[in-house]
């Protein structure tokens, strides 16, 4: 429970103080406000606790506004909740409360809302003082590479391109899509540095990673089928059937029915079992990196996610080529 002293910044007299008929007088007034609960907060709970407390205050602050038929900006308890999400790495809350930040601050203050910490979040910006360095540690490890290896290949974005047609792009609805993707990286982010002790030896973190991509897989989906004018409910094989009609990319409808093993064996592996680079060019009909990069995430999804055996071995030798084709598909989606 809050504490009696909470309450007391929480009383009606205190709430109605910080409405006003202006949004951007209200959102300073509610700034001040809630700063003044998070200074009580931050002395008197620690861990789950923290979160627990900002809960409960948003929980109130939203019931008050319900029978007050009034509304407050609520970007700032969004926030503080967030951060304290981030103190214990609980990145699936964090990014629910950035996002849900950002919501209140595009309502309230829209114009200076895509300088505000919560879009500078879900953005993998570090030039606000949330979470700066790490931000920095996951773009330079997950995201720079990436790019750099898919523009060796292509030649065609910059990493300066890539954040302006992903990451810093604008627009209220885009920032659901873009906040899975940046869900994903947090989740790679902090479950590679457990791998990479192997003090582990469990097929559960690899499940969870396999996660993280197919929700990457899932916003390329997503980013295509608004591109390509497609219906909401087109599957991922309508995707890439569309791409390889207006690419003119050579059929291979072989592709649809060959189970996993016999794909990645005819393509990617080795006899050690680890993927090598530019068999695509001429195996199985495929002979450009983006059609192999569309057809890999399209048999990933729908074959390898289910078999636990191939799951494993995928983590253990071929991270990093199989996040560079997921990574180089969204690029080629962005790219349309």
């Amino acid at each position: 429970m809050i504490s009696d002293h909470l309450i007391s910044q929480l009383a009606d007299a205190e709430l109605n103080a910080c409405f006003d008929t202006s949004n951007f007088i209200k959102a300073q007034k509610c700034d001040d406000k809630f700063s003044i609960v998070e200074a009580i907060i931050k002395i008197n709970y620690r861990g789950m606790n923290k979160i627990n407390a900002w809960v409960e205050v948003i929980t109130f602050i939203r019931s008050w506004e319900e029978k007050s038929n009034k509304l407050l900006h609520k970007g700032t308890p969004y926030h503080f909740f967030a951060l304290s999400c981030l103190e214990i790495h609980d990145f699936e809350k964090a990014v629910i409360g950035f996002y849900q930040a950002f919501l209140e601050d595009y309502r309230n203050v829209a114009s200076s809302s895509y300088n505000l910490p919560a879009y500078h979040f879900l953005s993998l910006k570090s030039n606000s003082t949330v979470f700066a360095n790490e931000i920095n540690e996951a773009f330079n490890e997950f995201i720079l590479p990436r790019v750099e290896k898919h523009n060796e290949i292509l030649g065609n974005i910059s990493v300066e391109d890539f954040r302006k047609k992903f990451l810093d792009k604008k627009g209220i609805t885009f920032q659901k899509t873009k906040s899975i993707f940046t869900l994903s990286i947090w989740k790679i982010w902090a479950l590679r540095r457990i791998h990479k002790t192997r003090i582990f030896n469990s097929s559960v973190s690899d499940i969870i990673l396999m996660n993280s991509i197919l929700n990457i897989i899932q916003v390329i989906e997503i980013i295509a089928k608004k591109k390509l004018g497609l219906r909401k409910d087109a599957t991922l094989g309508t995707v890439y059937k569309e791409l390889e009609r207006r690419n003119a990319w050579k059929k291979v409808p072989e592709v649809n029915h060959m189970c996993w093993d016999t794909f990645i064996n005819k393509t990617l592996r080795n006899k050690n079992g680890v993927f090598v680079g530019n068999v695509y060019l001429s195996k199985n009909n495929i002979n450009t990196y983006e059609q192999f990069c569309f057809v890999f995430i399209w048999k990933l999804r729908n074959d390898a996610a289910h078999n636990l055996a191939e799951i494993k071995k995928i983590w253990n030798k071929n991270f990093t080529e199989v996040f560079q084709f997921a990574f180089s598909a969204l690029i080629e989606i962005i790219n349309i």
